[in-house]
């Protein structure tokens, strides 16, 4: 006798946010491409458990849903903005960080120092705010990796801390 599956045939509502954060998120029209789409198409297959996805402007919009059970769980939203309360599971993939520092920066100061300005984009933040947070309270989060390396480039950050993958 096999295990028995309680999931098997059912339907999760699953809430997403819906920006293109490539490689995670990637939304062409109504279609779910990224690593955040090959995780879930895997855990389907495994499991047998139907995921029914609905794409939300924010992660206050994805938590209210929630709460108003609207959806059954919030997947991919970063650590750092779960409300108390709110427990989420390690990430199941993460790429290896990597430091930048503008030349131009004359500026004598270590990353690991309380007064260094970091710039990360929100997907890096997803894997590493909390370990960043544990150095500096001077974190700045942009929407993406773009707008980081520009505030590097333009002296308002000291460093910029990226992952291998974004």
């Amino acid at each position: 006798n096999g295990l028995q599956n309680p999931w098997r045939g059912k339907t999760l509502r699953s809430g997403i946010l819906s920006d293109n954060t490539s490689p995670y998120n990637i939304l062409i029209g109504s279609d779910y491409y990224g690593l955040n789409a090959d995780y879930l198409n895997y855990v389907e297959q495994v499991t047998g458990i139907h995921f029914f996805l609905s794409g939300y402007n924010s992660p206050q919009a994805l938590q209210q849903a929630l709460k108003m059970q609207q959806i059954d769980l919030i997947f991919g939203l970063p650590e750092n903005q779960l409300p108390k309360g709110v427990w989420a599971s390690k990430p199941y993939y993460v790429s290896p960080l990597r430091v930048l520092r503008s030349r131009q920066n004359a500026r004598q100061i270590m990353v690991n120092s309380q007064g260094s300005e970091i710039a990360i984009s929100k997907m890096t933040g997803m894997q590493a705010y909390s370990r960043i947070r544990k150095l500096t309270a001077n974190i700045t989060s942009f929407d993406n990796n773009l707008q980081a390396i520009y505030s590097l480039l333009n002296g308002k950050s000291d460093y910029m801390i990226a992952d291998e993958a974004s």
